[in-house]
């Protein structure tokens, strides 16, 4: 099915971070110089180059998030340039099993203390009921298949800068488990509720 204009400026947003903070890290050097002197230039650059110009309704909508997209990135290049996080791993994949069933996914961003997933969608300053299941199963990946103990879980919403904290118990971890064994059964059974506008079930 088509996407929205939200997927394609999500996309543009995650691909955008990505190249950037890799180049900040010395892994790549697509501007030449040190890597770890890029600048606001740069990241607009790469900003540029990774947009998707599928899914708008218009070219008003179109220049609407373009623009959003500026002020958000400018916003994440000072934050970042003032506290240079130390990145260990990008777009990181992970794989671990549950009961009978292979969860799978990617993380966003691990610093040496925390796991940071970006959110392009509307800012929260309280997560409630399921806002803390994704960070929750990232925490599990980290610990159960790289064997590392995060800090912290953070949402970094871009549309303002903010981010939100938390880091998992072990009691949240269980219920976590019991969620995701829970949706698979259901799925599995036929029962599966849609919240968006951009699947179906077959």
């Amino acid at each position: 099915q088509p996407g929205g204009a939200a997927l394609s400026y999500g996309q543009t947003m995650h691909n955008t971070l990505f190249k950037f903070v890799r180049n900040s890290m010395g892994q790549a050097d697509l501007f030449g110089g040190d890597p770890k002197k890029l600048e606001l230039k740069d990241l607009l650059d790469i900003y540029q180059e990774s947009w998707m110009d599928d899914w708008f309704d218009s070219k008003e909508q179109k220049e609407r998030y373009r623009e959003m997209g500026k002020k958000s990135l400018k916003m994440f290049f000072e934050k970042f340039k003032k506290e240079k996080p130390e990145v260990l791993e990008l777009e990181k994949s992970f794989k671990f099993s549950l009961g009978d069933y292979l969860i799978t996914g990617r993380i966003d961003r691990i610093d040496k203390d925390r796991i940071v997933d970006y959110k392009t969608g509307r800012p929260k300053e309280k997560l409630e009921g399921d806002d803390k299941l994704q960070l929750l199963v990232y925490q599990i990946a980290l610990e159960e298949v790289l064997g590392k103990s995060p800090e912290s879980l953070v949402y970094h919403y871009l549309n303002n800068g903010s981010e939100v904290e938390f880091l998992g118990s072990e009691k949240d971890i269980e219920k976590a488990k019991i969620t995701m064994l829970d949706r698979i059964k259901a799925i599995r059974g036929g029962k599966f509720e849609c919240k968006c506008s951009q699947c179906q079930v077959i």
